[in-house]
């Protein structure tokens, strides 16, 4: 009952009920389970961790922790990974797409050299996607690799609220 008190009456059911009702139930569970600490340190409730490529933010200092695209979730551990694992999914979307576009060498808005492509010695920072022989470039700042990012959802034209990543 407690789950589905939510869901039961609503006439529609978009982002802003999704995200009430997950506050509400992680509210709930915090309150009622009584979870203050873990292993001897405090839970941090953070609300503002959630990012969007649009966000304008400097992300210096921070790290991301996960990101999620088209509702498929992903840990990483930095922002390098986070940009490779970004677009190994994009390789699983469509893989021609991908693969055209290292073809060409290709570079994100007011990039000097190539983000993607099949040659390798062209970067300063290879990391090759998924054994494909495609390379992405990782030798970003932070900020630089939200942009890039931003840029390759427009190539594959995934609409920005479709990518959120979280920092920590």
């Amino acid at each position: 009952v407690l789950l589905n008190q939510d869901v039961i009456d609503k006439e529609t059911w978009n982002e802003k009920t999704i995200v009430a009702r997950a506050d509400r139930l992680s509210s709930k569970l915090l309150q009622d389970l009584k979870l203050p600490e873990v292993f001897g340190k405090k839970i941090p409730v953070v609300k503002d961790n959630c990012h969007k490529v649009y966000d304008i933010e400097d992300f210096t200092g921070n790290k991301p922790c996960n990101f999620i695209l088209l509702g498929e979730n992903v840990e990483v551990s930095s922002a390098r990974e986070m940009l490779t694992k970004f677009v190994e999914l994009l390789y699983s979307l469509d893989s021609d797409k991908l693969n055209n576009m290292a073809e060409i060498n290709w570079k994100s808005l007011n990039a000097t050299t190539p983000m993607l492509t099949y040659d390798n010695t062209k970067l300063r920072a290879p990391a090759e996607i998924l054994n494909t022989g495609i390379f992405v470039e990782t030798n970003r700042s932070f900020n630089d690799i939200v942009r890039s990012i931003k840029y390759l959802m427009e190539e594959y034209v995934i609409d920005v609220d479709d990518f959120v990543f979280y920092t920590n």
